[in-house]
């Protein structure tokens, strides 16, 4: 039995695909791109899939808290780009 494709809040139906998220706290902002996702191409709404959004928050804090750190011992930053294959 086929699962059916999810429709957004307007009732439109979604698109499997690679979305975006952004998140910025206290000046640090972390941007996580081709993360699979339904998307609806009208509204630009996201779901993903389940597990998926409490993965994303406890990396982000991970690396937020380590940024943080850093910046108390006045570690020089720069912007880093992280990539997991």
């Amino acid at each position: 039995m086929e699962k059916p494709i999810p429709t957004c809040q307007h009732g439109q139906k979604m698109t499997w695909g690679k979305s975006t998220f952004e998140y910025d706290e206290d000046g640090i902002a972390v941007k996580v791109t081709d993360i699979p996702a339904w998307i609806c191409h009208d509204c630009h709404d996201v779901s993903f899939p389940p597990g998926t959004s409490q993965q994303l928050i406890t990396t982000i804090r991970e690396l937020i808290t380590a940024t943080k750190r850093a910046k108390i011992k006045n570690i020089p930053l720069y912007e880093y780009y992280v990539k997991a294959a």
